[in-house]
């Protein structure tokens, strides 16, 4: 377990950027990782590899719906669906890339944990010896409340990777976001970005034309957005101030709040172009995403210093759809 434990979770520091974090060959704003050269050279390395997706325990009980969802997302390179045990038979071999749940830290003491899924490739020493990753992209994860107490400990920790920390991962927590039709509007995003030569992230607000659709198309909201949380009594309740009257003052179009259930049987019944948001909380930051169930991003959104989904937050949203 050691050894796959070294390439699944290997210290990275770098800032968050986007729920869905983007990084291609493609000139970037900010500092982004190595030379736009060498970017190409790994750009180049993805086209050529097999990409390896390893899921969570449970979700192999439902293989065949991420199956389909990878399936029908996942283009730009040929792959294959392992169990985290497996992945060790690719330790140092060439010719794969991999998407895994990773434990990313940063800040001056690396205590600011931050929980993902990623896409990346190996970057080998000259004895062939894993030396970083290059992360092509990432998607934050959203641990529900007990997740998140459950991880706190190895940010606390000065052995944050160990087995029982990617055991937890992999087996214990649970993520708001996390299923097969999310992780298809995830994969379908990552897939047309890199196809594009694109980048995601950053601070600046995503949007394309497709968001007018809103006016008139009914955007599905899952309802864990009105989760709340209080630490100091160890409790999390539903926000009953939020109301139809309140949303329709900042947002004057088509909602529906449904469960994280309901919004996944209608992607998966894929019977019709479905528009749905995706809320996300990291440490700090939230991330308010618009989803297409055809067409993938529409909009994202990030704010500083903030935890809670709030009215405002389909505020701004409208300002786009206008």
């Amino acid at each position: 377990m050691k050894s796959i434990l070294f390439i699944i979770a290997f210290i990275i520091c770098c800032e968050g950027r986007a729920q869905i974090n983007i990084i291609t060959s493609a000139s970037a704003s900010g500092q982004a990782p190595y030379s736009k050269a060498h970017r190409q050279r790994l750009m180049d390395e993805l086209k050529r590899s097999t990409t390896i997706f390893i899921l969570q325990y449970r979700d192999y009980d439902q293989l065949s719906d991420f199956e389909k969802a990878i399936k029908e997302s996942w283009k730009i390179t040929p792959y294959k669906i392992i169990k985290p045990q497996e992945l060790q038979e690719y330790e140092g071999k060439k010719g794969f890339t991999f998407f895994t749940f990773n434990a990313i830290y940063t800040g001056k003491h690396h205590n600011t944990q931050h929980l993902q899924y990623g896409l990346w490739c190996p970057v080998l020493n000259k004895h062939g010896k894993l030396k970083s990753q290059f992360f092509y992209s990432s998607e934050v994860l959203y641990p529900t409340d007990s997740s998140r107490i459950l991880m706190v400990k190895y940010a606390l920790s000065r052995h944050k990777y160990d087995a029982t920390l990617m055991n937890d991962m992999l087996d214990n927590a649970r993520y708001f976001n996390w299923n097969a039709p999310l992780l298809k509007g995830y994969l379908q995003t990552t897939n047309d970005f890199l196809t594009r030569n694109e980048n995601l992230g950053i601070w600046n607000t995503y949007t394309t034309e497709h968001l007018k659709e809103l006016k008139t198309d009914t955007l599905y909201i899952p309802d864990y957005v009105k989760t709340r949380e209080e630490f100091w009594r160890n409790r999390t309740y539903q926000d009953s101030s939020m109301t139809d009257a309140t949303i329709f003052s900042e947002y004057p179009y088509p909602i529906k709040f449904v469960s994280m259930d309901q919004l996944a049987q209608m992607l998966a019944a894929n019977q019709r172009n479905i528009h749905y948001l995706v809320y996300t909380v990291d440490a700090s930051v939230k991330y308010v995403d618009v989803f297409s169930s055809h067409d993938g991003l529409l909009y994202a959104f990030t704010r500083l210093m903030s935890w809670t989904f709030k009215e405002k937050d389909l505020g701004h949203l409208a300002g786009y759809v206008e």
